[in-house]
């Protein structure tokens, strides 16, 4: 397990995030950092334990991690700042 040292506003909320999807099959929300890594929290209601936070060393990385959860790509809002990419990166 690697472990990080992130710097985090003070408060971050939906409107900051580069994803944001309220699913049936859960929440998934995801924030850029200052020095370009990602952080996501994830409450999956099926999975045990349900909630998780990650952190992905580059956008690339996170957007690879994501490409394939259909419920979370087919939920992006088109507002997301990343809406596009991800629409280009499924042709």
């Amino acid at each position: 397990m690697k472990k990080f040292n992130v710097v985090l506003d003070e408060f971050k909320d939906g409107k900051d995030a580069l994803v944001c999807v309220f699913a049936e099959v859960g929440i998934h929300v995801s924030w850029a950092l200052e020095d370009g890594k990602i952080i996501s929290f994830e409450y999956v209601y099926s999975n045990y334990p349900p909630a998780n936070f990650c952190i992905w060393e580059s956008i690339d990385e996170y957007l690879e991690a994501i490409e394939d959860v259909d419920w979370i790509i087919n939920n992006i809002d088109e507002n997301s700042p990343l809406f596009f990419k991800i629409a280009k990166m499924r042709q």
